[in-house]
């Protein structure tokens, strides 16, 4: 036995603003949580190790509900990163970087954002052709939703596959991008190991000991699974299996919860439209700033309808993209299709990202206590968003405060490679927003509180973290700071001085 007593202030996140001022852990649980005083009565004569952090705060490990974790470290370990470019020259830059790496294969880029270069300017086949006419090359927006190739990399589709883009220009958008992607050779086991540590490395140094994370192809999951199996894996991992999966997966009878404490397997992956930078994702109407131009819908409402109840029927959370407010209509109605009559939620169907609403909308998802999954920092990045879909809609874009004031659980993530992987700015994004959309703000309190036990609900492992309550695993950080200057640490960027699991401290 192993008994450690951590002195501080304690945030315990049982609820919304609770607080604690000693905490005892056993091995890797928690087995009080109270006053200082409680806390040695319950130690006694056992020997125990302090940790006392005066009146720096201490909260639950943070939980990203919304991340693509291996794809994250794998762009980290192989491609040009092409995040805040000012303008074509510098992406250019990036990518003959990157190209001089090696002598052959692939050229890839993530991360470009058209709307922040001179003229709103797209980059080109053309362009890129400049980087390379013998290796493909291939970079995909910010978003994810939208990638521009060279012509090498155009060469290897087939005419009805170059037509579903447009050839000119190198721009693919949505099913379509998978074209391309596949034929970019696979990563090796040894490969794959290497992103998710290297994801680690960056979740950790955030505070962030669990995630929710997109399993693009379902053989990533070996990859956690091999990491866990050598006592590698850092973080605890939840793994959203693609609905392509879901056919092979339940033929073993796995559904969401199988797993283990480490390593789980989460809800149904589904997307329902693209996104606001791409103009891809559904609108009820015509975007503002591109009159006839209505997004892509990914799946017949039918379609997605049958697929959602077979999800739910073989005992799979729900988890569907939806931006625009048509796609966030659809897969509201699929995912309440697939309930009958039980309001409840029991398998805590989730909707990524529900950027814009309307108020019938709220009402389906207070009445059918349907989870939303946000990321705070497409506030602070969508900052053309009044432009793009006009004043009168954007009051129901984010609209995190209405959902809050109803009830509704709101999981905070990030969406990493999407957005940065940064505690700081998914709390500050809840917290501060944007000066475009200064309301719908949250309390620093009730960010954290989404940050943390809510992204657990959301994963289903409130009952093993997302707070610091006793019988609960370890997982905690601490910030060098009081709980009355956090809010303003946040704003500055500051991270964790130390991140605990399992009772181990890890940074």
């Amino acid at each position: 036995m192993a008994l450690k007593l951590i002195l501080g202030d304690i945030r315990t996140q049982e609820y919304v603003g609770a607080q604690a001022t000693a905490m005892v852990i056993e091995d890797d649980r928690i087995v009080f949580v109270g006053t200082k005083d409680a806390a040695l009565a319950v130690i006694s004569d056992s020997p125990y190790t302090l940790q006392d952090y005066g009146t720096n705060v201490v909260l639950p490990g943070f939980i990203d509900s919304h991340i693509h974790f291996l794809a994250y470290g794998m762009g980290r370990l192989r491609q040009a990163d092409l995040m805040g470019c000012a303008d074509l020259d510098e992406l250019l830059e990036r990518l003959r970087t990157q190209a001089n790496k090696s002598d052959s294969g692939w050229i890839e880029g993530r991360g470009f954002d058209q709307q922040a270069y001179p003229n709103n300017e797209w980059p080109t086949r053309e362009l890129l052709d400049s980087i390379s006419t013998t290796r493909p090359v291939l970079i995909t927006r910010v978003c994810g939703h939208a990638v521009v190739a060279n012509s090498a990399a155009l060469s290897l589709l087939t005419p009805d596959e170059l037509a579903d883009g447009n050839a000119e220009n190198g721009l693919f958008t949505e099913v379509a991008i998978r074209h391309l992607r596949r034929h970019i050779p696979k990563p090796s086991q040894s490969d794959q190991g290497a992103a998710v540590l290297e994801a680690a490395d960056v979740a950790l140094s955030q505070g962030i000991t669990s995630v929710g994370t997109l399993l693009d192809t379902a053989d990533q999951l070996g990859a956690y699974l091999r990491l866990e199996q050598a006592n590698r894996l850092p973080v605890r991992m939840t793994g959203m299996p693609p609905y392509a999966s879901i056919e092979h997966l339940k033929s073993f009878a796995i559904q969401t919860g199988f797993g283990s404490d480490r390593v789980k397997i989460g809800g149904a992956k589904l997307f329902s439209d693209g996104s606001l930078g791409a103009r891809t994702a559904l609108m009820a109407a015509d975007y503002s700033d591109a009159p006839g131009v209505l997004g892509e819908r990914i799946y017949a409402p039918d379609h997605l309808n049958e697929m959602c109840m077979d999800a739910a029927q073989h005992g799979f959370q729900l988890v569907i993209h939806a931006i625009g407010d048509q796609a966030n209509r659809e897969s509201l109605a699929a995912i309440i299709g697939s309930m009958g009559d039980d309001r409840s939620n029991p398998l805590r169907h989730r909707v990524e990202h529900i950027s814009v609403l309307d108020s019938s909308l709220v009402e389906q998802i207070v009445e059918w206590n349907i989870v939303c999954a946000i990321q705070p920092q497409f506030v602070t990045s969508d900052t053309w968003t009044i432009d793009r879909i006009g004043a009168e809609r954007s009051k129901w874009a984010y609209a995190f405060r209405t959902l809050w004031d109803r009830g509704v659980r709101l999981a905070l993530g990030s969406d990493c490679p999407v957005e940065v992987l940064s505690s700081a700015k998914v709390l500050s994004g809840a917290i501060h927003r944007s000066a475009w959309s200064p309301n719908e703000t949250l309390t620093l309190d009730e960010a954290l509180y989404g940050y943390t036990l809510n992204s657990a609900y959301s994963i289903f492992r409130d009952d093993i973290i997302g707070s610091l309550e006793k019988g609960k695993f370890a997982d905690f950080i601490v910030y060098d700071c009081a709980y009355e200057n956090l809010g303003n640490c946040l704003a500055a960027g500051i991270v964790p001085c130390e991140a605990w699991t399992d009772g181990v401290r890890v940074r």
